[in-house]
């Protein structure tokens, strides 16, 4: 099956390393470069494909400040990007990237060495290239390097550091075969065995872990899907990537296997070892089981030789290297067949091989059109925008490339051909005239968005075509159609920084080409790449030209008659824009009157707390307190109207007051017994008679045990209680501990100075002000600093105001267990937000009237002043609303008011059954809430998807919406209005012509620049149909004419003379 070659020599021997051997394929060039480490350098040789040596390079490894370094190279590998090939050479101090040739490093990145020796040694070893951008090199610790590589230059940049392998990394490998369907792209080996799967992108993602079973896996391939493993000891195993199931295992070498190859195009396994063997398998994938067939096709035994390093020289094996430790050559092995059939199409009867040169401008896409034809290759439109460099189609990939010669057969009017594309340079005209020769078919191209490129068709390239080939027939083919459709802006980002942008007056409409066509009198189609439309009705149509225009000379070959003249081609309907996605802006950070710092300036503050008989004045937010804290809620909840002090003796009042505080007690017992066994603080018997009493006590606060809580007394009661000058009020001493006495009472506001209503509580004086402080903080924000000195204190009142929560966070800070406090928290703030819009639905503690057009609805100035800066100002001491009790809002409904309210509150947006999402968008606009504008924008999108989904017509709607849409500064809703305008132009203009017409400009001029379908479309279409109606008119006449000319030679036997 193959037979030794000429073998290539190098200057020093190949050391005994894994898959010490690269090879890089130069079509264009019909070269070979071959790469071999030798200890400290890299022997580096390029050959033609028939052996013979054009040049040698060495290259030594690289320290820093170093002019010759001694660390020995692990390994160099070619990798083969879209955009650039590099070569990588790693070693024990660093990684070094050149250009492909060696004659300029790049890039160079240090591997970090550890400040104490270790027994490990530190290097990189195992290099491959993934993806479009990507190389990974692994590392001695087990971690892979990925490095972000640019389509040119050496602004190459570590991305990603992958730390899933434990022990070093032996080999890497990408999915060879280059099939889209792949999920896996990334396979990597360690020295125990472990195969890790990867998915590439802008972050790796691991799919799967292999193990190894402790034998080093030294060389590893991707084919389809398939990982193939060459282990120390001999044996190859096929192992599906993505889920692991083994498909084979192969006991294939006696000994250490060294490096493995696959040929991607045909499924050719290459394997060396150390017991001096190549071998050759042929893998096949079964698509009935989802499995791969191993079959042994070949051996080649280099005698007394340790191989460690073999590649296939193509992409279908038909040629391979193979190198071994101590020898000073690269022995070639190649099959005897090597040209294939590439010659048998001219034998072939009945088979038409067409020569079809492709021409044009420099950059227009001619080598991206016929690799699209000859390889099926596909590229996206920022691949395609990438720097361009001129390039041309080898026609030797007929020959080497199986792949190729079999896209090339193909049937045209039911007559078999073989098409051979010639590309040619735009600008090498003195070798372009050697193209024409023989040619059956000249495809001419032109960019679709460089104007100068047509009009060279008309003064160079069809004077040039006529003078060379004057008889050959001509296509004119427009390229890159996609460029009519895009977005110019995002295509001019994506080009190279010098090349010259695309403006709009660029872009050349169809009837232009046609026009041109029609003058010359060729056949005219259109192409994108991006869009694969066109391709196969470009070279199917110049097929057709090359055989009609063959028949015209042999016009004995019958098989040609029925091949028909260029067809015509349908117009591209570009696709239909997307939607656009709306987005939802995250809630902005507190800068202002946040929960925290509406504590601290306390602003409308609505209670008073008295601590220290007096001495010290705490002012709060009634709503904060009672939607946090159920105590907090019962408090400020209790009736206090009706008891006066001279209504009832001062013993029935403490009667009546400690019955209320047993039934309060009651009702909460569950809760109380609950929380009653979480940790507490151990408080010193012997100095307490009960209560907190010991609270002032120094020697309990530097404590830090905690225990079960063994005591519910209440603090002592007080002998009187004070009432308010209004005569309401309540005695506390009974209904809880740390509690005297709440009443109402008129209090200077500690803001404006206005005397305000509030309700002053009185603390027992052994509560201090800063743990109290604390507390109150908590129930704000619902987070704790750990930091402070005196958690002991803050958990202690905690425990007395029944602020459990607040108490078991202490307790997991003094037991080191602060991330349980997480959990703790979010549950905090779901409850009191449930807690909050119970207190919008009811009115509780509400200290503010909205008098709107259909009603009142109630709401609370301290959530309002910290979740809305509009708010905030309003209800500041500068304007008269932050002293009245009822503000009038106009041309606002109550359930307009009452979703502002809802998300303000709870940041979220309910929609009721009355509430118009235009309405509510002007009043966000105005109240300057930028996130509620774009929730209602979602809202109202979803509702006209719904009403479409039910058959109902939005297109009124959506001219409703779209001009208020703008003027409120709703952008996402009126672009979303703008787009379902766009792609429904024809049928919303024939429904509501006078409220198009009515339009602003600018919405006229974005209709007239992104109508779906296009304007060009549609006159294309209307041209195609003429023209195809034409074509059926003149192919009739020319049937009934060929009819009549039948009719000639024919004569009825009634007319014909007798003959006797």
């Amino acid at each position: 099956m193959y037979h030794k070659e000429k073998s290539i020599q190098i200057k020093n021997s190949a050391s005994a390393l894994y898959n010490n051997l690269s090879v890089l394929r130069i079509a264009p060039r019909r070269l070979n470069y071959f790469t071999v480490v030798h200890a400290n350098v890299v022997n580096m040789v390029s050959a033609s494909w028939d052996g013979l040596n054009y040049s040698y390079r060495q290259l030594q490894s690289k320290e820093p400040n170093v002019a010759t370094s001694t660390s020995l190279i692990m390994q160099a590998a070619f990798c083969v990007l879209p955009s650039r090939d590099l070569l990588v050479v790693t070693s024990q101090k660093g990684i070094q990237m050149y250009e492909s040739d060696g004659s300029i490093m790049v890039y160079w990145h240090a591997l970090d060495t550890p400040e104490t020796p270790t027994a490990q040694a530190v290097f990189a070893r195992g290099i491959s290239a993934v993806s479009e951008n990507y190389i990974c090199v692994g590392v001695s610790s087990g971690a892979i390097l990925v490095f972000d590589v640019p389509c040119k230059g050496s602004n190459i940049t570590l991305s990603e550091v992958l730390e899933e392998h434990k022990e070093s990394i032996n080999d890497m490998a990408s999915e060879c075969s280059g099939s889209q369907e792949c999920v896996a792209n990334l396979v990597s080996a360690d020295d125990e065995g472990n195969l890790c799967v990867w998915k590439s992108g802008e972050e790796f993602q691991l799919l799967n872990k292999i193990p190894g079973f402790d034998i080093s896996c030294s060389s590893v391939k991707l084919w389809k899907g398939t990982a193939v493993a060459g282990y120390g000891s001999g044996q190859i195993r096929l192992y599906e990537a993505v889920t692991g199931i083994l498909h084979a295992e192969i006991n294939a070498h006696a000994r250490w296997i060294y490096s493995l190859d696959v040929a991607p195009f045909s499924g050719l396994l290459l394997s060396a070892a150390e017991d001096s063997y190549v071998r050759v398998w042929h893998l096949a994938m079964t698509p009935e089981n989802n499995s791969v067939e191993v079959a042994h096709l070949h051996n080649e035994c280099v005698t007394d030789t340790q191989i460690c390093g073999a590649k296939f020289c193509d992409g279908d094996g038909y040629a391979f290297a193979v190198t071994g430790y101590d020898l000073s050559e690269i022995i070639r092995y190649v099959q005897p067949a090597l040209s294939m059939d590439i010659d048998t199409d001219y034998e072939r009867p009945n088979v038409e091989t067409i020569k079809c040169v492709v021409v044009g401008d420099n950059a227009v896409g001619k080598t991206r059109l016929i690799c699209a034809r000859a390889c099926n290759a596909t590229l996206t439109q920022y691949q395609l925008l990438a720097t361009h460099v001129p390039t041309v189609w080898a026609i030797d990939q007929y020959r080497v490339c199986q792949e190729v010669l079999e896209r090339s057969r193909d049937v045209v009017d039911e007559v078999s051909v073989s098409l051979r594309l010639w590309d040619t340079f735009g600008d090498h005209h003195k070798d372009r005239r050697f193209a024409y020769g023989r040619s059956d078919v000249v495809v001419l191209c032109f960019s679709l968005a460089n104007p100068n490129s047509l009009r060279h068709v008309r003064t160079m390239w069809f004077p040039e075509i006529k003078h060379f080939c004057p008889r050959t027939p001509i296509i004119l083919v427009g390229c890159q159609l996609d460029l009519r459709y895009a977005d110019l802006d995002a295509v001019n980002r994506a080009r190279r920084p010098l090349a010259k942008p695309i403006k709009p007056t660029d872009i050349l409409p169809p009837e232009r080409g046609h026009e041109v066509a029609k003058e010359l009198g060729i056949p005219y189609y259109e192409t994108s790449i991006v869009a694969q439309f066109g391709v196969k009705d470009v070279f199917d149509n110049a097929i057709r030209a090359a055989l009609i225009s063959r028949r015209h000379l042999q016009f004995w070959k019958s098989h040609l008659k029925k091949v028909q003249r260029p067809l015509l081609q349908a117009p591209f309907l570009p696709p239909r824009p997307p939607r656009p996605i709306l987005g939802i802006p995250d809630p902005p950070l507190t800068d202002g009157e946040g929960p925290d710092s509406l504590f601290c300036h306390r602003l409308c503050a609505d209670v008073l707390f008295l601590l220290q008989g007096g001495a010290s004045r705490v002012f709060a937010h009634k709503v904060y307190l009672a939607t946090s804290c159920s105590k907090f809620y019962d408090l400020f909840t209790l009736d206090l109207g009706g008891l006066c002090k001279g209504q009832r003796g001062e013993e029935q009042d403490r009667k009546e007051n400690v019955e209320s505080g047993e039934e309060d007690e009651q009702s909460r017992r569950g809760a109380k017994e609950q929380a009653g066994r979480t940790k507490s603080l151990d408080i010193d018997k012997d100095g307490v008679d009960g209560g907190v009493r010991g609270l002032n006590r120094p020697q309990l606060l530097q404590q830090g045990s905690l225990r079960t809580s063994q005591s519910d007394n209440a603090l002592p009661s007080r002998a009187q209680y004070s009432l308010g000058a209004l005569g309401t009020g309540r005695a506390l001493s009974g209904w809880g501990r740390g509690f005297l006495s709440v009443c109402l009472e008129h209090v200077d506001d500690p803001m404006t100075g206005r005397p305000r209503l509030m309700t002053v509580v009185a603390m027992d004086p052994l509560i201090q002000e800063e743990p109290f402080k604390a507390v109150l903080q908590y129930l704000y924000t619902g987070s704790l600093d750990e930091s402070r000195s005196d958690l002991m204190q803050v958990a202690t009142i905690a425990e007395l105001l029944e602020v459990f929560d607040l108490r078991m966070m202490v307790a997991n800070v003094l037991n080191r267990e602060s991330f349980m406090n997480q959990e703790i928290t979010k549950a905090f703030h779901v409850r009191r937000a449930n807690r909050i819009k119970e207190c919008l639905n009811k009115g509780t503690f509400a200290d503010v009237v909205f008098r709107l057009d259909d009603g009142c609805l109630p709401a609370h100035k301290p959530l309002l002043i910290s979740s809305c800066d509009w708010m905030a100002a309003m209800f500041r001491g500068s304007f008269m609303e932050s002293y009245i009790e009822e503000v009038s809002i106009p041309n606002t409904s109550t359930a307009c008011m009452r979703g502002v309210l809802e998300f303000l509150y709870c940041g979220l947006l309910t929609p009721c059954p009355g509430l118009e999402p235009m309405e509510l968008i002007i009043l966000a606009n105005r109240l300057c809430l930028p996130r509620l504008v774009a929730l209602t924008e979602q809202h109202a999108v979803d509702e006209l998807l719904q009403q479409t989904v039910k058959g109902a017509d939005i297109d009124g709607q959506v001219l409703a919406y779209l001009e208020l849409a703008q003027f409120h500064n709703a952008k996402q809703l009126s672009a979303w209005c703008l787009h379902h305008i766009c792609t429904n132009y024809n049928s919303i203009c024939r429904k509501f012509p006078k409220d198009m017409k009515a339009m602003s400009a600018d919405n006229q001029r974005h209709f007239e620049k992104h109508r779906w379908p296009p304007v060009w479309f549609l006159k294309e279409e209307d041209r195609y149909l003429r023209s195809q109606k034409e074509r059926e008119r003149e192919e009739e006449i020319l049937r009934k004419q060929h009819t009549k000319r039948g009719w000639c030679f024919w004569r009825h036997p009634s007319s014909s003379p007798h003959v006797s």
